[in-house]
């Protein structure tokens, strides 16, 4: 055991922190006597559950790391270790927030402001819980309440961890929301939910601060050097011979990227009179975003098919590489001619509508303007 905690195993390190997290946590939660300068005195316990979870997990991260881990040399030293890290920790932060009092503790108490907190949370909980619906109603019973492992259940539910976690998190939010406080993290949430603000955190709180200490203290060893510079070396060479490729013709390189160009087609149906119909069918290659049409007699330029605002509509994704048809039909108000032209106006940027029929005259930075082919 001590020769795995001190090579950084995961599961020796995840069992240390199983074992040791709740004396960090009480440290913090009910405070402890110490010696100030010789005389006596206590800490305040922490009532602010988010702030304590934070301290458990950066001092059991500061006692497992690897320096830390070297230091000990008998199974019986690590959770002496660990729990004076603690109380130096807490007797330290107690100093620096004006929250160390001389003389013996007072008697121990149950805290007002956190029983306020459960009373006044109680009937938000029950209403969100209604409101989320059946299925996260089930995830926030069997983790929140029941503390049941997310392996499990997510076997039992059929879905993988990482929805689970976006339920929780869910979860956490509606009930913040509903509090109207944005203050309250996880770890009170999660005892709103499980019933124990005034107990030990919720087990999906203890969940949490194994997996974030072990992401802190968890070292990959360094690979050899001989296997590092032959990877490098691998990696150089095939760099090299794709740029011969290239340089050869072989792989096809900048110059040889092919991009749709613009082409806009009107189609009529039946045919292009007053009051028959069309479709546009479009190609439009990026960086263009939107498309406005008009027709152009002259110097005239009137709307053939625009935003219903006047500007652009926006360019299907599909019309990126090939022709796609807009799903707005137009209504002929005068017959299409050789002496008509429908001009389309393709923008990377949404253009009012007078930007886009002066560009529809000659076309402005950041516009295509191309000619409508009308059949």
């Amino acid at each position: 055991m001590l020769e795995a905690y001190q090579r950084g195993d995961r599961a020796a390190l995840a069992t240390i922190i199983e074992d040791s997290w709740r004396t960090v946590w009480r440290l913090g939660r009910h405070g402890f006597s110490a010696d100030v300068d010789g005389q006596e005195g206590h800490t305040t316990p922490e009532e602010d559950l988010d702030r304590l979870e934070r301290a458990t997990i950066e001092i059991l991260s500061d006692s497992l790391a690897p320096e830390r881990r070297a230091q000990v040399n008998s199974a019986e030293a690590i959770a002496a270790a660990l729990e004076a890290e603690a109380r130096r920790y807490f007797l330290a932060d107690a100093q620096a927030r004006g929250r160390l009092r001389l003389g013996p503790p007072p008697a121990k108490a149950p805290s007002f402001e956190l029983a306020h907190l459960a009373t006044e949370a109680e009937p938000h909980r029950v209403k969100v819980l209604e409101d989320l619906g059946e299925r996260t109603r089930t995830i926030v019973e069997a983790r929140f309440r029941q503390g049941e492992d997310a392996a499990a259940l997510g076997t039992r539910l059929g879905c993988g961890r990482a929805s689970l976690r976006t339920q929780e998190e869910r979860a956490r939010r509606a009930l913040a929301r509903a509090l109207h406080s944005q203050k309250l993290g996880a770890a009170r949430l999660d005892a709103i939910f499980a019933g124990c603000l005034l107990e030990e955190p919720a087990k999906i709180s203890a969940e949490r601060i194994k997996e974030r200490v072990l992401s802190r203290v968890e070292v990959a060893p360094a690979r050899p050097f001989g296997v590092r510079l032959t990877e490098a070396t691998i990696v150089a060479l095939i760099a090299a011979a794709a740029y011969l490729l290239l340089y050869a013709g072989v792989l096809p390189g900048p110059d040889s990227d092919f991009r749709a160009t613009a082409k806009v087609e009107v189609i009529c149906k039946p045919t292009c009179t007053s009051g028959g119909t069309a479709t546009v069918r479009l190609v439009a290659p990026r960086p263009s975003t939107t498309v406005a049409l008009y027709t152009l007699s002259g110097d005239q330029v009137r709307p053939f098919l625009v935003a219903p605002g006047g500007g652009g509509l926006r360019i299907p994704l599909g019309a990126r590489d090939r022709p796609t048809e807009l799903p707005y039909p137009v209504t002929l108000e005068a017959p299409l001619s050789p002496e008509l032209k429908v001009v389309a106006v393709l923008s990377e940027e949404r253009l009012s509508s007078w930007a886009l029929s002066r560009a529809a005259l000659g076309g402005t930075p950041g516009t295509i303007v191309t000619i409508a082919e009308v059949r």
